[in-house]
């Protein structure tokens, strides 16, 4: 007896969320639209919207984004080691929880030397004064 991976993840818990989540990374891996934000700015999203957060690596499932927010990264296991890096600082790009966890479904390493500072000015402006030139 098989069944199609909709129909395993359906009889699971969390089942409407976890394929709506999945349908949502598939979405932003065919179009490439996500939110750029910092650690305060994740207020501003609901639950489930797919976002890109830069920050300094905080521990295994946690990172201090560009403005000191801390966040949890749940389910951190997925990426795989080597696109998680043990220290500096790293892109998440994933799906937010709640305003202080993400999932994550993809991790890019920025290095040692990535200014925090700038990018968060960076974001003040993508998402003030001209957001219009940041939008799709």
């Amino acid at each position: 007896f098989e069944r199609t991976w909709a129909e395993s993840l359906a009889t699971t818990p969390y089942a409407a969320e976890e394929l709506s989540t999945h349908t949502r990374m598939a979405e932003f891996f065919d179009n490439g639209v996500c939110a750029r934000t910092n650690g305060a700015g994740l207020a501003g999203f609901e639950a489930g919207a797919m976002v890109s957060i830069v920050g300094r690596v905080a521990g295994q499932d946690a990172i201090e984004t560009s403005d000191g927010v801390t966040i949890s990264l749940v389910d951190a296991a997925q990426i795989a080691s080597e696109a998680m890096p043990a220290s500096g600082c790293v892109e998440i790009v994933g799906t937010l929880r709640d305003g202080t966890s993400v999932q994550p479904a993809r991790a890019t390493a920025f290095g040692d030397d990535f200014d925090l500072k700038n990018w968060d000015e960076l974001i003040g402006l993508m998402n003030g004064p001209y957001k219009a030139l940041f939008s799709a």
